[in-house]
């Protein structure tokens, strides 16, 4: 798949981080029929907190 950047299950929720997210919701609805997708936006508050938590510099 293009451009993934992480991916994370948790139970029957499976997290996909990418910049592809059309590509990566049609890919996941035609070959392993997923259902109830949420596609979700990045906020600056989330990278914000990416960048800053657990920095060990």
């Amino acid at each position: 798949m293009p451009d993934v950047r992480r991916v994370a299950a948790n139970g029957n929720r499976l997290t996909v981080e990418t910049a592809e997210s059309d590509i990566i919701a049609g890919v996941l609805i035609r070959d392993f029929g997923a259902t109830g997708l949420e596609i979700e936006a990045a906020s600056l508050e989330r990278a914000f907190l990416a960048l800053t938590s657990g920095a060990t510099d």
